[in-house]
């Protein structure tokens, strides 16, 4: 229902990064303390990972890659519980977590605490489940590899 209704639209290969969107390069703030990348952005085997796993213990604090406002704060299947933040053009998704903090319609400025990570939904370890999604007009919120805007 509410999650669906986001308009999530698939995703670009894991090197393609449109022209327009280069401008984010740089304004991004990566969500959590640590580097620690458990699964890249691309193809698993027959499944496309549409976002990056970022290998952090339970209870690790999960900030906004960005200001914008909380369109989705709940449980999903797969996901566990998760965030979902809107920006200008931007959605960045934050999955797996412990706890969450923030309510679906809050603003939230870049670095805001979002939730507590964890291994909610489809998870083998803890870890922060982090994708990133920009707007195509007609088609939706695209996921493209997070790195590539970092």
């Amino acid at each position: 229902g509410e999650f669906k209704a986001l308009g999530f639209a698939g995703h670009l290969s894991s090197n393609r990064l449109p022209q327009w969107a280069h401008s984010f390069r740089g304004t991004l703030l990566w969500p959590v303390r640590l580097r620690r990348l458990t699964s890249r952005y691309g193809w698993r085997g027959r499944s496309f990972h549409e976002g990056v796993d970022i290998g952090v213990p339970s209870n690790t604090k999960v900030r906004a890659a960005h200001r914008g406002r909380v369109v989705f704060a709940g449980r999903v299947r797969g996901y566990g519980n998760l965030v979902v933040v809107k920006g200008r053009g931007i959605m960045t998704v934050y999955a797996h977590n412990r706890r969450l903090v923030v309510r679906r319609g809050q603003h939230v400025k870049r670095g805001a605490l979002l939730a507590f990570s964890g291994l909610t939904g489809k998870a083998t370890g803890p870890h922060l489940h982090f994708e990133t999604r920009l707007f195509y007009p007609a088609i939706g919120y695209v996921a493209v590899n997070p790195l590539l805007l970092f």
